[in-house]
């Protein structure tokens, strides 16, 4: 059971800069080490799936980008370089066409950017049958950005993974 499990994982990938490259007119997160990461459950995934698998938003597959649970903040330091911040965020369906009924009726997931510390964008709240939706910022000037998942119901036990696709920071 095991080796067919290290099997059907990808191998964990790391970020490459400890700081902002100088010059860089722009950023994927999934590149630049975060100052901080506060989650419930688990480990920040980069480029890959909070279980192991392919980064989806939804059922789309996507290269890069970052896979977390809900109830998570993941925080970048920008130093007042940059203007603004883009993703396509989804809830990550790791493959499932379907999903159990309670799950469905109780997952509603929250995307949010803050910009220091202050809630700059946020999206509807998402259900697991929605396709990526794009988020942006304007966070010209901030010092730092968080890119925040919370659940919207009390019953954190049946939802899901979730996935940043191309989190991207613009001069």
């Amino acid at each position: 059971a095991l080796p067919g499990w290290r099997a059907g994982t990808q191998p964990r990938k790391y970020p490459v800069y400890r700081r902002i490259p100088e010059g860089a007119g722009k950023v994927l997160l999934s590149e630049l080490f975060p100052s901080r990461i506060d989650t419930a459950k688990g480990p920040l995934r980069i480029d890959g799936s909070f279980n192991g698998g392919p980064l989806r938003l939804g059922r789309t597959v996507v290269e890069r980008g970052l896979g977390q649970w809900i109830e998570s903040d993941i925080r970048y330091e920008l130093d007042g370089r940059f203007r603004r911040f883009t993703a396509m965020v989804a809830i990550d369906s790791e493959g499932r066409e379907k999903i159990s009924r309670a799950r469905a009726d109780a997952e509603r997931t929250v995307f949010m950017v803050l910009a220091d510390d202050r809630i700059v964008a946020q999206t509807r709240e998402l259900i697991f049958s929605d396709g990526p939706q794009k988020i942006e910022a304007d966070i010209t000037g901030a010092g730092s950005i968080t890119l925040r998942v919370r659940r919207a119901t009390p019953q954190g036990w049946l939802y899901g993974p979730v996935a940043w696709g191309e989190p991207t920071v613009h001069r």
